[in-house]
């Protein structure tokens, strides 16, 4: 009996969903006027390719200063106002998270789990060490310590080596 039923509950259920339906038409689109005229100021790269990748790689911008990495390993940093390149960081690390400013450092985040300081006047590398998870979000950096999520949900609490102060006389 259900041998018999079964194909003719199967052949009811595919009639019910005939094409011959009538779709709902979209909406036109209205025209409306230009209220802001953009203008493009300038266009650099930092370490892409031509395969379009879901990574968190966001910018930070701290005064006139535009932080960026790249998915090769690239680090850089541009004046905001004219693009020119101030200084840029190879650091041979698949980035995959977004830049994170704090403190004169920059933090960057890789999918194999490393975590990369760099100074932010020079570029010059401070630390890197491994958390064993990706990360893809922007570190949090304060004084004292680097934040980092990883995507097996931990929070990782780093602490920030720091160079004693010298008094001045």
């Amino acid at each position: 009996m259900r041998r018999i039923l079964l194909p003719i509950l199967l052949l009811a259920i595919v009639a019910a969903c005939s094409k011959n339906k009538d779709p709902d038409r979209p909406a036109k689109l209205v025209a409306f006027p230009q209220t802001l005229k953009i203008q493009k100021v300038w266009t650099e790269k930092v370490g892409g390719t031509k395969v379009p990748l879901r990574l968190g790689l966001a910018l930070d911008v701290e005064g006139d200063t535009v932080y960026a990495a790249g998915e090769t390993g690239e680090i850089a940093a541009f004046d905001l106002r004219n693009g020119h390149l101030q200084w840029r960081t190879r650091t041979k690390l698949p980035l995959g998270g977004a830049v994170g400013f704090g403190d004169g450092k920059i933090v960057v985040g890789s999918t194999d789990g490393d975590v990369v300081a760099l100074d932010a006047r020079s570029g010059k590398r401070l630390w890197t060490t491994n958390v064993v998870a990706e990360i893809v979000a922007a570190p949090a950096v304060s004084p004292r310590m680097a934040l980092v999520r990883g995507v097996d949900g931990k929070l990782h609490a780093l602490s920030v080596p720091h160079r004693p102060h010298r008094r001045r006389r």
